[in-house]
């Protein structure tokens, strides 16, 4: 359990005092995966990965 913990808080950024710059961003080496912004109720925004959907 502590390995996944620590490979999911390599791939979300937490950012706090401000709300999402953009919805979405590409992901720098991967085709399949970007990034979707989700802005957190006590502020600030993560990250977080998400697959592409198929066809694209």
């Amino acid at each position: 359990m502590e390995h996944v913990l620590k490979i999911i808080f390599l791939y979300v950024t937490v950012v706090s005092g401000s709300r999402c710059p953009e919805a979405r961003k590409p992901h720098v080496t991967s085709c399949t995966v970007f990034y979707e912004c989700i802005n957190l109720p006590e502020g600030g925004y993560v990250w977080a990965p998400m697959k592409c959907p198929d066809g694209l």
